[in-house]
């Protein structure tokens, strides 16, 4: 029975992922090999050379050990194992069965199909248990495998293998089904009950479930990962319609709700103060999450007055994250099992609220009525603590007609100061609350209201609601009970930027600003050291501190002298910080603050904190979405804006603008796009670009931005087809690295982004010496002298033979003097092998194989470049390898990459051979050596047009075509020169190194050209004859042309000192500016691609062109 157990531990470790395979045994020892490879390199600064002249190095002796292990030992190491284990018995001869998937989420109604190898017969069960007993009989439990198995259930499946009555090991695996759940939902949420007399009431708790689809659903499996800790069993079912009720307390639940059946006890609390509740698939599948809260808009009456979250809707699944899906229960104490009817509760909401008073003014507070029809709210109760929602019952008779307000007074509220039930509104801040009730005076389930903050003498609370329909009580511009609200106090300081998500080494910010037409005091005058606030960063302002109308402010995370490092800010703008706070990357709350008069409380004398304005942001949408820019800020699209509003908030274009206003031209943002890697054997090769640009379309009479790629670094020229459009062919010439860079101009500003380009020639793979290659070697019982490795030694009195060497053991060519002594066999053999190379630069790396029973030193023109099973340091003809090789390691090509092996037109590789002892009953040695291999290098081939014609004035096209190898290695790529060799005046190459390119001249006449054109080997000369024409126009401003090749083009030759407006026209009548052209101290030619207007009927293009004053 324990041999057994071992057996099935060894399964389960060397089968199917486990530890010990050869996979997942790779995965963790490259996993450690990470985790230190960084530390090798200090380790060999420290370390490496203290046993050995030329240092141990991570790139060389480390990358090569971990290979050897990777490839010579893990691959192999678990076949050995086991069969090691098969041979003491530890692991049975009968196979364990296969399985076409081993495990894990799979369709209802997969097919398990098993292979039972050298088994006789497959023995299973599907409940976990092992179909083997003790002693070695079959389970009752178990089944014969005959063919597939359908699984339309979850199941553990265990099987066996068995053969002449004897067990295979174990073979185990998981399956869940996948299953629809999309009918699944919470239908309940009990998160905070009401106690009772000496019992908290958490234990009262429930979750309540409910399969709304017409199938029935096996809830095997489905778990909770978030709230509560529960799993369903499996078997366990639930009909359609039907509900599963989860109780934190069955006792506890069963006293409060006798006879509602109870499906499960869970783990945990349900968080009274709001989180997050997940429900997962048994695969870990996500079904559905709600994420409740405690507070407005979600419904108060559930947090611990006896009331739970219901859906809206229980019929059909919608999402249930929102809290426009919840509701409080219509009951209070909820309707666990069964269906919650709404009632039909008119909305009623409050609308404004006064808090703060001063003779003839009074508290008050305004109710509104949405609905077309009157609604009765007698009854109904009115209250400044949601706790308590009894203060104040709204007297018989309270009818709101429809669509309109209707306004309570402190009169009503507050008749009696002191008595219960009477109340009035604090202006240092507290709640207002709305709640339904029956004519008993029982809770109905409807609650509206708010918390509010410290208030202004004579100012108002008004409900205001935002783009994206959320709430928010704000201070009104005039107070208007009884009517509709006029529109929120914006100002007369605002937040006007806020940059959350600096980039490395930045400092976070909040921009202020001043809206009104007024100087503004940061303080309270009458008393001073009572300063603005700006709370969620923590910061105060400084005493005395005045912004004069219009100013912006900046309050930083850093000092005044470190912002200014990072932001180029005008002078004139104040910096702030730093502050104590952190603006948070995910969003947060900014309220700005000022302190209002002084007040005495119970608790000693406080300084209210009025909100001047609030801005909670996030980086979700309908926010902005600032990780799209790096680096980017919010910004406040109108300052006098309402500012809690996404719809009132942009990205910033580019950068931040700490301490410039927002409403000016900024610079457009560009985006070159990512680099390219590439490998390409002909060239030219072309690769396409296409970047992007955004622009605030300021200023005002600029038009799209001007557009330009241009070559910034390169061994050689490119070209590019559209060179002013966003996406452009680019051609490359060869093999290299190049940096291009695009660059974006609004008239003002310009901004410019590049991206890097690489180009690499592949390689082929070659043999350099072939396995059996034939070797210069000494077997004499002696050390050769010590230039044996290099290229000039004389080796021609060595012995000649082909490998493989060895002692004669019957598996190797030629074979070794041992000396004759089997008791003290020679020590060490030495191997030369000389190899030419017509090009050294076309081999880029080189893969050693070598056989060495044992030890083996490995040097390339004289140099050490692999050294195995031998001690570190100088070893001579007398060193033994550590170890002695044996059986499969005895003629196994152990491989190695050459690193930094510096190769010539002639080389030669040399091998030492060191045996483990003086006895050793055999050597071997072969080696051999691949390499990537460029081929050989072919010249470029030209097709040129040889006669060309022209205009003085005008560009000529100097036309053709070329291709190329991009051989040899260096330079890699083919170089053009343009020249004049004759003529009667002056020639312009438009770019002397490209070709195609375009000429001009100046004189009438017949000119000679020459085109020079190398790869590095060889050069090639092409003459053109050009015969031009007097066609009056040596000096043309401007010159406007349209080409065709290699795609359709504008042309545009702009003399220095200009500027031209290209105009676009389909009937010859009305024309619309296109583009825009400008020069400074040097002529330009500008490209427009025309690709887009290919398709219209008929096009026509207009230039005009003047001098810049």
């Amino acid at each position: 029975e324990f041999t057994l157990l071992i057996g099935d531990r060894i399964h389960r470790h060397l089968f199917n992922d486990g530890a010990l395979t050869t996979e997942k045994a790779t995965e963790l020892f490259l996993r450690r090999k990470d985790q230190i490879d960084r530390a090798v390199v200090a380790e060999s600064a420290r370390w490496g050379d203290s046993k050995r002249a030329r240092p141990f190095t991570r790139d060389r002796e480390w990358v090569s050990s971990i290979n050897t292990v990777l490839n010579s030992f893990i691959a192999r190491r678990s076949r050995i194992l086991r069969n090691q284990l098969k041979s003491r018995n530890l692991y049975p001869d009968t196979e364990a069965p296969v399985f076409n998937q081993f495990g894990g989420v799979v369709p209802n109604g997969f097919e398990l199909r098993m292979d039972g190898g050298n088994a006789t017969e497959i023995v299973y069960t599907l409940d976990g248990s092992d179909p083997r007993l003790l002693g070695g009989m079959r389970s009752p439990s178990a089944r014969s495998y005959q063919q597939g198995v359908r699984l339309t259930e979850h199941a553990r499946v265990k099987a066996r293998g068995l053969r002449s009555g004897q067990w295979s090991a174990l073979a185990e695996a998981a399956f869940v089904i996948d299953r629809d759940f999309t009918d699944l939902m919470i239908s309940e949420i009990m998160y905070h009950p009401s106690g009772e007399d000496g019992v908290d009431g958490d234990v009262f708790e429930f979750i309540e479930l409910k399969n709304v689809s017409n199938q029935v659903m096996a809830m095997g499996g489905i778990h909770f990962i978030q709230g509560i800790d529960y799993t369903f069993d499996d078997g366990v079912e639930l009909a359609p319609g039907a509900f599963a009720v989860l109780v934190q307390d069955a006792e506890a639940f069963a006293s409060r709700y006798p006879g509602v059946p109870v499906t499960g006890v869970y783990g945990g609390r349900l968080n009274n103060g709001g989180e997050d509740v997940v429900l997962v698939h048994a695969s870990g599948a996500p079904l559905t999450q709600v994420r409740y809260r405690d507070e407005e808009p979600w419904p108060i009456l559930a947090d611990g007055e006896g009331f739970s979250l219901v859906p809206l809707q229980t019929l059909s699944m919608e999402s249930q994250d929102e809290v426009v899906r919840w509701r409080a229960s219509s009951l209070r104490g909820g309707t666990p099992g069964r269906d919650d009817f709404m009632q039909e509760i008119p909305p009623v909401v409050i609308t404004e609220l006064l808090a703060h008073t001063d003779l003839p003014l009074m508290d008050a507070i305004e109710l509104f009525n949405p609905l077309d029809q009157p609604v009765d709210v007698s009854g109904w109760y009115v209250t400044d603590d949601r706790s308590k929602p009894g203060k104040y019952r709204l007297p018989s008779g309270s009818v709101i007609p429809g669509k309109s307000y209707w306004v309570l007074s402190e009169s009503e509220f507050h008749p009696m100061p002191g008595s219960e039930g009477s109340f009035t509104f604090s202006s240092l801040g507290e709640s207002a609350y709305l709640f339904s009730a029956d004519a008993s005076g029982q809770l109905t389930g409807y609650s509206q209201g708010f918390d509010f903050g410290p208030t202004a003498n004579g100012v108002s609370l008004g409900r205001h609601i935002n783009s994206q329909g959320e709430v928010d009580y704000v201070a009104q511009q005039t107070l208007t009970l009884g009517a509709e609200n006029t529109a929120p106090r914006v100002g007369p300081v605002v937040i006007n930027e806020i940059h959350s998500r600096p980039q490395a080494g930045d400092p976070a910010y909040i921009e202020l600003k001043n809206i009104s037409g007024r100087e503004i005091s940061l303080f309270d005058p009458a008393n001073p050291a009572n300063t603005w606030r700006v709370e969620g960063i923590g910061f105060s302002m400084p005493a005395g501190l005045r912004l004069a109308a219009g100013e912006l402010l900046i309050v930083a995370s850093v000092d005044e002298s470190q912002f200014r490092q990072s932001f180029a800010v005008p002078d004139s703008i104040r910096v702030l910080g730093p502050y104590e706070g952190q603006l948070q990357f995910g969003g947060e709350k900014i309220q700005l603050l000022r302190p209002d008069d002084p007040e005495e409380t119970t608790s000693g004398p406080m300084v209210p904190m009025i909100l001047v304005d609030a801005v909670r942001y996030d980086d979700q949408a309908p926010w902005p979405d600032l990780p799209a820019v790096p680096g980017a800020s919010l910004e406040k699209i109108r300052s006098a804006s309402y500012g809690n509003d996404p719809i009132h908030w942009r990205s910033s274009f580019g950068q931040p603008s700490p301490g410039v206003d927002n409403d000016g031209n900024r610079s457009p943002v560009i985006e070159a796009g990512l680099s390219q890697s590439l490998s390409a054997e002909q060239f030219p090769r072309m690769i396409l670009l296409e970047g992007d640009v955004w622009d605030d379309g300021l200023p005002e009479t600029s038009l799209e931005p001007s557009l330009r790629w241009v070559q910034l670094e390169g061994p050689g020229q490119l070209y590019f087809a559209s060179p002013d459009a966003l996406k452009t062919e680019v051609w490359i010439p060869g093999a290299g690295d190049w940096k291009v860079a695009l660059t974006a101009s609004d008239g003002e500003l310009e901004a410019t982004d590049s991206l890097e380009i690489h180009v690499e020639r592949p390689f082929g793979t070659g043999a350099v010496i072939e396995a059996g290659a034939t070797w210069r070697y000494l077997d004499r019982g002696n050390a050769p002298a010590s230039n044996w490795k290099d290229v000039g030694f004389d080796d021609s009195q060595w012995a000649q033979g082909k490998a493989s060497f060895g002692y004669g053991d019957g598996d190797e060519t030629t074979v070794l003097d041992y000396g004759g002594n089997a008791s003290n066999k020679r020590r060490t053999y030495y191997f030369r092998h000389a190899f030419s190379l017509a090009d050294p630069q076309s081999v880029k790396s080189l893969q050693l194989a070598v056989v060495r029973d044992d030890g083996v030193v490995v040097y390339v023109n004289g140099k050490e470049v692999f050294r195995d099973n031998l001690p570190d340091g100088t070893i001579t003809f007398n060193t033994f390898a550590l170890t002695a090789v044996g059986g499969a390691d005895e003629t196994t090509f152990f491989d190695a990459s050459l690193e930094g092996v510096v190769l010539s037109r002639e080389n030669v590789i040399a091998v030492e051979l060191h045996q483990a002892n003086a006895t050793s009953s055999d050597t071997s040695f072969d080696l051999k050596l691949d390499g990537e291999i460029a081929p050989g290098n072919q010249a470029p081939e030209i097709s040129i047009a040889q006669n060309v014609q022209g205009a003085v004035g005008e560009w000529v096209l100097l036309d053709g075509s070329w291709s190329d190898d991009g051989l040899p290695v260096t330079p890699g790529l083919v170089g053009f020169a343009w020249d004049e060799v004759q003529g009667p005046g002056e020639v312009l190459f438009e770019n002397p190194q490209l070709f195609p390119t375009r000429v001009r001249f100046d004189q009438p006449g017949d000119y000679e050209l020459s085109l020079l054109v190398s790869d590095g080997a060889s050069t090639l000369r092409f003459p053109v004859l050009a015969s031009v024409q007097d066609g009056g126009m040596v000096d043309v401003p401007a010159v406007l042309t349209i080409e065709m090749m290699p795609t359709p083009h504008l042309v545009l030759h702009l003399a220095e000192g200009r500027e031209a407006v290209i105009s676009l026209s389909t009937d010859l009548q009305q024309w619309a500016p296109l583009w825009n052209a400008r020069t400074e101290e040097v002529a330009e030619t500008f490209r427009w691609d025309l690709s887009e207007y290919l398709e219209w009927p008929a096009t026509f293009y207009k230039m005009e062109s003047s001098v810049i004053p």
